[in-house]
C-alpha cells in the first residue's frame, strides 16, 4: 500500500505543479496576446502613414514635373530667339569685331533700350560676350560685346548667315 500512497502523493504534487503553473501560463498567453494586439495595431497605423506618404510622394512628382515643365517653357533657349534678337547675332556677324551697344543700335535703327534689352538675354544664352573692353578713345566708352562660337553656330543652323 505505500506504493499507492506515493503515486497518490505524486498525482496531486503534480495536479497542484499544474494548476500553479497554468495560472502563470495564461497570464504570459493574455500579455503576449495583448502584445500581438498592439503590434497589429501599430502595423495598421503605420501601414495607413505609409499610404499617405506615397500618395504624397505621387503628387509631389506629379507637382515636379509640372514645375520641370513650366521652368523648360521659361527657359529662353536657342530655337526661341525673335526676329530682332536674329538681327543683333547678325550684326555681330558681319562686323566680326567686337562692337558697342550703340553702334549696333545705330547699325538697325532700333533704340538702345531694346537693343540693351535683347543684348542681355542673348548674354545669358552664351550667344554673345561682354570683350572686357570699351569702345572709343582710350577705351573709356560703352562695354563692347562680341558673338561667342555658340552665336555663330545658331545663325549657320539656322540658315541666318
Amino acid at each position: 500500500m505505500n506504493w499507492h500512497v506515493e503515486l497518490w502523493q505524486k498525482i496531486t504534487g503534480s495536479l497542484t505543479n499544474a494548476f500553479r503553473y497554468s495560472g502563470v501560463k495564461k497570464d504570459i498567453i493574455d500579455l503576449q496576446d495583448k502584445q500581438i494586439a498592439v503590434l497589429r495595431e501599430e502595423n495598421l497605423v503605420l501601414t495607413r502613414k505609409l499610404e499617405v506618404s506615397e500618395s504624397q510622394r505621387a503628387t509631389f512628382e506629379a507637382k515636379i514635373i509640372d514645375l520641370e515643365k513650366a521652368l523648360e517653357n521659361l527657359r529662353p533657349s536657342a530655337e526661341r530667339l525673335n526676329t530682332v534678337q536674329d538681327q543683333i547675332l547678325q550684326a555681330f556677324y558681319r562686323n566680326r569685331l567686337a562692337i558697342a551697344l550703340d553702334s549696333v543700335s545705330s547699325i538697325l535703327r532700333i533704340d538702345y533700350e531694346i537693343i540693351a534689352n535683347h543684348t542681355e538675354k542673348l548674354k545669358d544664352l552664351g550667344m554673345i560676350r561682354w570683350t572686357g573692353r570699351g569702345a572709343g578713345d582710350w577705351e573709356n566708352g560703352l562695354p563692347t560685346y562680341e558673338l561667342t562660337d555658340k552665336g555663330k553656330a545658331y545663325l549657320e543652323e539656322n540658315k541666318l548667315v
